[in-house]
């Protein structure tokens, strides 16, 4: 773990790494990192430090977010305007950081067009035989999975593809519908990614199911695991043809506002023209 930032290894809690094994191979891992403040990680990949990596990443996203919301940037973030996490990311490369909060920002834009304005997304076949082997393991946990492919078209973000597609996973099990999505150049590179978060989805509903009076997106995620011919019903409605381009409404770096810049990357960029997934009732299907 030389690579993380080392004033955060001893603020670290609990640390557990489980294993996805199949045929009694070790294909991939889940890590899972609680700090001592009460900042939790995960990350799945099929190799252990990577895991590590995408776990960490979550930490110090979240942690940044919670610092940026409680200092004179908050504005400048726009946390005021979209309280959340949305369209943060936090990396250890700039590039590829700011890449995945433009991806993120343009995933939740495409949640909202979906769901709210109801822009049509086709169902496809998606051959188990395509997936990698975590995804096929991943695909197991659930009774059914759909999946939804949009190839959509942007010209206005630079440095990002001009054509891109925008897929989602939605896990159905005992009644209940569990959603992953993600932005890719690639078709092919969308589905381990959205099943790990429909996964991780299921998880939190077995976790919290019984619990009271949970705030966003805990609340969503019990509703959607209890009732997921919501869902359904919500994803069929859908039947606008024509999408629109996504344009950003915001592009920022934390580190240029730093006196000490060179840690790691934090990037947050938002879309126009979309409706938040903090926003919103309980029963309404975005994430």
């Amino acid at each position: 773990m030389s690579t993380f930032p080392i004033e955060l290894l001893p603020t670290i809690k609990k640390a557990m790494e489980t294993p996805f094994t199949s045929n009694g191979k070790t294909i991939g891992w889940h890590v899972c990192i609680t700090t001592q403040a009460g900042y939790m990680g995960g990350g799945v990949n099929a190799d252990r430090n990577n895991a590590r990596k995408i776990a960490i990443a979550e930490i110090l996203e979240r942690k940044s977010v919670n610092d940026i919301n409680h200092s004179p940037l908050r504005s400048e973030f726009k946390l005021d305007f979209s309280p959340s996490t949305c369209g943060f990311a936090a990396g250890f490369e700039s590039r590829t950081t700011r890449l995945r909060s433009v991806s993120e920002a343009i995933e939740r834009w495409a949640w909202s067009k979906w769901i709210d304005d109801g822009y049509f997304i086709s169902e496809v076949s998606v051959s188990p035989n395509s997936l990698s082997d975590i995804a096929k393991l991943l695909l197991s946990e659930f009774d059914q999975v759909k999946f939804y492919l949009i190839h959509l078209n942007q010209s206005e973000i630079l440095d990002f593809p001009k054509q891109f597609f925008f897929g989602a996973a939605i896990g159905f099990k005992n009644g209940g519908a569990f959603p992953g999505s993600r932005i890719s150049g690639m078709a092919s590179d969308i589905w381990e990614h959205a099943l790990v978060e429909a996964w991780r989805h299921q998880i939190i509903f077995n976790d919290k199911k019984n619990k009271q009076d949970l705030e966003a997106p805990y609340d969503r995620i019990i509703e959607f695991g209890n009732d997921g011919a919501q869902a359904t019903a919500q994803i069929d409605s859908a039947d606008l043809s024509t999408w629109p381009k996504p344009v950003l409404l915001m592009e920022k770096r934390l580190n240029d506002f730093l006196k000490d810049p060179n840690r790691f990357e934090i990037w947050r960029c938002l879309a126009k023209d979309y409706i938040g997934w903090e926003l919103g009732a309980k029963n309404r299907f975005v994430y």
